[in-house]
């Protein structure tokens, strides 16, 4: 209530993403030290879904549907059994969150549920920023991580075009010197059009280390007169972005 705003996330339908985010929610007083699950008191803490979802249908308020999590979990019925089984997989998952016992893959997967505005395959999301873009929400969006995403997405098929201009394949950018003015050039106009970081025009142009990207920015501002034609070009291209 008192460290920021909630926020909503989109979750992708596939079964392994709804569980990840089921159990988040569910094990959020584990993981925050409210509750200690050797003491059972994960069933007492009144503000979760926990202990209605481990009740019978007829018990649970009428706006709480627990079938969709449980068949994330394998569990193919809502009953006895299945809510049994249910309450063990949570309380197994719950314990090694609490123990600190989770795999490395496991922390991983659960420290993402905490930054983000999607969950979910790298189709799932590039559909999620295809639909932002188609729906005009890019100028609305608020998250940062949205626009980031939005930005990256932009300077993707930027890129595409700016190679055209250099007559380059992205597999060339390989093969080229971390330093070659084409790829200062390049990062230095995406850097001044788009919302993209130094690590990400560094990964995308294979330049190594991010601060080569001051140097881009320079040569981009005040390229040698050789090099000015090639800027001209790449500011047509954003003429066609707007």
């Amino acid at each position: 209530m008192f460290q920021g705003r909630y926020k909503a996330k989109v979750v992708d339908e596939d079964p392994a993403y709804f569980r990840t985010v089921g159990l988040y929610i569910l094990l959020n007083p584990v993981d925050a030290g409210l509750v200690d699950l050797q003491k059972d008191e994960l069933d007492r803490y009144p503000w979760s879904s926990y202990q209605a979802q481990r009740s019978a249908p007829s018990k649970r308020p009428d706006w709480l549907v627990a079938g969709r999590l449980f068949s994330s979990f394998g569990i193919g019925a809502d009953s006895v059994v299945g809510r049994r089984a249910f309450a063990a997989y949570v309380q197994e998952r719950g314990l090694s969150l609490q123990l600190k016992k989770l795999s490395k893959e496991e922390a991983g997967a659960w420290r993402k549920m905490e930054r983000g505005w999607v969950h979910g395959g790298a189709e799932f999301r590039k559909a999620m920023i295809a639909f932002l873009e188609e729906e005009g929400a890019a100028n609305r969006a608020e998250a940062g991580d949205q626009k980031r995403d939005i930005g990256e997405a932009a300077a993707r098929q930027a890129l595409d075009k700016g190679l055209a201009v250099f007559e380059l394949k992205k597999s060339a950018l390989r093969d080229l010197k971390k330093g070659d003015p084409r790829k200062l050039l390049l990062a230095g106009w995406l850097r001044s059009h788009f919302p993209v970081s130094t690590k990400w025009c560094a990964e995308a142009l294979h330049m190594g280390h991010p601060s080569t990207n001051t140097r881009a920015w320079n040569f981009y501002q005040e390229p040698p007169r050789c090099w000015e034609p090639y800027k001209k070009k790449l500011l047509r291209i954003m003429q066609l972005f707007g």
